[in-house]
C-alpha cells in the first residue's frame, strides 16, 4: 500500500515539472509579429509600385485583357504608303507597294479625298474659293503647279467634280492615266497616239483621248501635252480661235 503511494506521488510531481516546463517556452512578441508583417506590406508595396511603373512605360508589352493605366499608350495612326496615282475620267486611283489602291471618286467628301491626297503628296499649297467657275461656285485645292482638285457644294455636301493636271512643275508626272498619257508627253510617245484631229482653242489645241480632255502645243505629230483634266474645270475655251501661247 505504501509503494504505491508513493508511486503516485512521483507520477504527480512528473507531471507538473512538464507542465512548467511548456508554460516557460517563449511566445512571439508582438515587436517581432509586428515587424514579419510590416516586411509582407512592404513587399506588397513594392510590387505594386512595380506593376504601375510598367503601366506607364509606353514601350512595354501588354497582355491581352489587361487594363492600361497611361494615357500615353495609345493605337498607331494607320498610314498609306502611296506609290503612284492613276488617272480616270472620273477619279484618281492611288496605288500602294503591295498593289491595293484607294479610288478618290467624283462625288466622294472633299475630307476623304483631301486626307488621301496628302498622304500622297504632301500638304497642299492653296485653298480658295472660286465664285465664277463657268458658272459655278467651286472650291479649288491646289498643289503648286501641276495638279488642282475641283470640288462643288451639292446635297450640302463639298463634292470632288473634277481634277486639272498641268506641265507647269516636273511633279506632274506623278499622275497618269492608264495608257501613259500625261503632261509633258508628245503625242508620237504615247503607246496609243491621238489620231484625231485637234481643235484649235484659246488655251492650245484640245483633243478628247481616253474620255478626258488634253491640250498641245500644236496640230503636229510631235506636240506636247500641256494640260489634262476632266470633270468640273474653270477653263473659258473659246474654240477657233489662235491660242494664247501663239499670239506671242
Amino acid at each position: 500500500m505504501k509503494q504505491f503511494l508513493l508511486f503516485t506521488a512521483l507520477a504527480t510531481i512528473l507531471l507538473f515539472t512538464s507542465c512548467k516546463e511548456d508554460t516557460n517556452q517563449p511566445l512571439a512578441t508582438e515587436t517581432e509579429l509586428s515587424t514579419e508583417s510590416a516586411t509582407t506590406d512592404q513587399g506588397s508595396s513594392t510590387s505594386k509600385n512595380n506593376t504601375t511603373t510598367a503601366d506607364k512605360d509606353p514601350k512595354r508589352n501588354v497582355q491581352a485583357g489587361q487594363l492600361l493605366e497611361s494615357e500615353r499608350i495609345a493605337k498607331e495612326v494607320e498610314t498609306k504608303n502611296y506609290v503612284t496615282a492613276v488617272l480616270t475620267p472620273t477619279s484618281i486611283n492611288l496605288f500602294e507597294k503591295n498593289g491595293k489602291q484607294d479610288i478618290l471618286m467624283f462625288g466622294q467628301s472633299d475630307a476623304v479625298v483631301l486626307t488621301k491626297m496628302k498622304k500622297y503628296l504632301g500638304d497642299y499649297s492653296t485653298d480658295k474659293m472660286e465664285d465664277n467657275c463657268n458658272g459655278k461656285r467651286v472650291r479649288i485645292v491646289r498643289w503648286e503647279e501641276y495638279i488642282n482638285l475641283v470640288f462643288v457644294e451639292r446635297n450640302g455636301q463639298s463634292q470632288f467634280a473634277g481634277w486639272n493636271l498641268q506641265s507647269r512643275d516636273d511633279n506632274a508626272t506623278q499622275f497618269k492615266m492608264s495608257s501613259g498619257l500625261t503632261v509633258g508627253v508628245k503625242r508620237t510617245d504615247l503607246s496609243t497616239p491621238m489620231s484625231q484631229k485637234a481643235d484649235k482653242t484659246s488655251l492650245g489645241y484640245l483633243q478628247r483621248p481616253d474620255s478626258v480632255t488634253a491640250i498641245l502645243t500644236s496640230p503636229d505629230a510631235d506636240a506636247t501635252v500641256t494640260y489634262l483634266f476632266s470633270g468640273v474645270n474653270c477653263y473659258a475655251l473659246e474654240t477657233g480661235v489662235k491660242p494664247e501661247s501663239e499670239k506671242n
